[in-house]
């Protein structure tokens, strides 16, 4: 559905992110994970069409992005931004309205079913009951999710989010992934290979047991247990390269995270799901001259026995974006 092939990706001539070679399909929840600066929101912006590669070529269906008017580019693309300015002053239904802007007509205006999609978008991300409260009014976590509400009001083929829950509870960042992930056709968590107890192949219901297509979605995500749980595939940037692009046993290792986050990385399964999940282990960098890469999964004896005397490794809780809080 989307694609980029052999992309440069950066701003005013100045590269960010060289070679990128990435195809999404619809169906596919691919979480974009990598640390400060590698280059996951100019990834974003580039699959967004608000940055133009500045080389290599980005296609939707085939077709030139660059050649597509940008009514057109949103009827196949929606994006919520990590951060949007200023919230206007509007009362917050009509902010989710404009979503439905690439669909009316020349000289036309809303329609009934237009106002019907965009409250039940509101109903899905449960801000239906702030429809007639001004934007600027919103905390920033009602806020961020009226923007996740204007852009599943779009109806689009693929939903662009980056870092779009970083602002949210543990409650609310937990009902959104589960909604976008039913957006791609998909019930339930991951296991780590991609699936889950209730896959559905062709789309899903809405409230009034219509089939709906099933949807891409393309996310940056600092939280790393959360993109694992939920993602079926994982691109991991650094230094303005692709290192590493499958599915989440795939990427998700010791060796790998550990490697490109500089610190060390414990994994482990979760107690429900089975997806790998990431513990940090204080104090111990690879920044600090510690050889990260010799601490895995398959150490010598020596090593086990060493690692005994660490201290124990701390869950990442979801919401604190990899942080520990004392």
């Amino acid at each position: 559905m989307i694609t980029l092939h052999n992309a440069v990706c950066g701003y005013a001539g100045i590269p960010v992110l060289s070679g990128v070679s990435l195809s999404v399909q619809p169906g596919e929840m691919v979480g974009l994970l990598g640390p400060n600066g590698s280059g996951k929101t100019t990834l974003l912006l580039t699959l967004s069409g608000v940055l133009p590669p500045l080389a290599g070529e980005m296609r939707i269906h085939g077709n030139d992005c660059a050649a597509m008017p940008p009514a057109v580019r949103a009827r196949h693309l929606a994006s919520v931004p990590q951060r949007m300015g200023e919230p206007p002053d509007m009362e917050a239904f009509s902010l989710v309205l404009m979503g439905r802007y690439p669909h009316i007509s020349f000289l036309g205006g809303y329609t009934e079913q237009d106002r019907r999609i965009a409250l039940a978008a509101m109903e899905e991300t449960g801000t239906a009951h702030l429809a007639h409260r001004s934007a600027c009014t919103l905390s920033g976590g009602e806020f961020q999710r009226v923007l996740i509400a204007r852009a599943l009001a779009q109806q689009t083929e693929c939903l662009l989010l980056d870092e779009a829950t970083s602002g949210l509870d543990i409650a609310r960042k937990v009902e959104i992934f589960d909604l976008l992930r039913q957006r791609t056709g998909h019930d339930m968590h991951n296991n780590g290979n991609g699936q889950t107890l209730h896959d559905r192949q062709n789309g899903h219901a809405d409230r009034d047991g219509q089939t709906k297509q099933r949807v891409a979605v393309i996310a940056a995500i600092h939280d790393l247990n959360l993109a694992a749980l939920y993602c079926h595939r994982l691109v991991l940037l650094k230094n303005g390269r692709v290192v590493r692009d499958g599915g989440v046993n795939e990427v998700f290792t010791q060796a790998i995270l550990s490697e490109v986050y500089e610190t060390r990385i414990h994994i482990v399964p979760h107690p429900v799901t089975g997806a790998p999940q990431a513990c940090l282990v204080p104090g111990r960098t690879g920044k600090a001259g510690l050889p990260v890469a010799a601490d895995m999964a398959d150490a010598t004896d020596t090593q086990n026995a060493a690692r005994s005397l660490d201290p124990a490794p701390v869950p990442m809780a979801a919401g604190t974006g990899g942080k520990t809080h004392a």
